[in-house]
């Protein structure tokens, strides 16, 4: 039989229908029962893609994978800042001492310095006082007094030692001296030196002699340092004895009998030193 074109495309929708309703129908109708399940139709077409579902929940990740190689290295950066200066350490152990090197060549001797002004001349001066009993020292000696010796003896004739009374005696000059006496007394007792520096006589303990019976003289060495000029010197009978001293005229026979003070002037004050000399030139360190 014979169609028209209208017809057979009419024709052709219907049953492509009808394919897919039954296609559909096949799918989510129940069948009824008791009928048989009929044939699956053809699939249709592939409808178009829906929209994207929401992003599922991040699953657990996966195993570290292994390093990769080194990569080359860079280029070396800017240097940085200086720090701060740390504590110093301790001090190291010292060395041992280096060889000593070569004296070196003497320097040439520096000009001769000034002579010094001249000292005391080395002679020393000297002078000899003497008493004579009788008729000298008539009265006794008391404690704290001093024997007289009002005669002048030999001298260097200086004037630096003189006697200024009958019992008082100049050392003119600074220095060191040495005084000798002999004195002849009828008890027992001492004489002492005693100086006069300008605040009144003092005693000398280091000069005090002695005898403890009648029979021989005392006799006295002693050296004396004056520390100022125009000292005054005594011998006397030590302040605070007991007894006044009787010097004895005619001792041991019919003559007067003497008694002497001998002073001898040792030391003077040294004269001012003269300029000390250039020094040299120092000569070359040795290695």
């Amino acid at each position: 039989m014979q169609l028209n074109g209208s017809f057979a495309h009419v024709l052709s929708l219907v049953f492509t229908f009808g394919l897919m309703t039954a296609s559909v129908s096949s799918a989510t109708q129940v069948p009824a029962p008791g009928g048989p399940t009929g044939p699956t139709g053809v699939t249709g077409p592939r409808g178009a893609t829906g929209p994207t579902g929401p992003t599922g929940p991040r699953g657990p990740s996966g195993a570290t994978g292994t390093t990769g190689a080194t990569g080359a290295r860079g280029s070396t950066g800017a240097t940085g800042p200086s720090g701060n200066p740390g504590l110093n350490g301790s001090t190291g152990a010292t060395g041992s001492t280096g060889v000593t090197g070569a004296t070196g060549a003497t320097g040439t001797p520096g000009p001769v310095g000034a002579t010094g002004a001249s000292g005391i001349s080395g002679v020393p001066d000297y002078a000899d006082f003497f008493a004579l009993m009788p008729p000298d020292n008539a009265s006794t000696v008391s404690p704290g007094a001093a024997v007289a010796f009002p005669n002048d003896g030999e001298s260097s004739g200086a004037g630096l030692i003189v006697r200024t009374g009958s019992d008082t005696f100049l050392l003119a000059e600074p220095g060191v001296y040495q005084v000798t006496f002999q004195v002849s007394v009828t008890e027992a007792g001492q004489l002492v030196l005693a100086l006069d520096s300008g605040a009144g006589f003092l005693e000398i303990p280091s000069t005090v002699v002695g005898r403890a019976t009648g029979t021989s003289q005392i006799v006295e060495t002693a050296l004396v340092r004056t520390s100022t000029i125009n000292s005054t010197l005594q011998v006397r009978n030590p302040a605070g004895e007991p007894v006044s001293l009787s010097v004895t005229p005619l001792a041991g026979g019919t003559n007067p009998v003497s008694a002497h003070l001998v002073i001898i002037r040792f030391q003077g004050a040294t004269g001012p030193s003269g300029a000390t000399g250039v020094t040299g030139v120092t000569g070359p360190t040795g290695p």
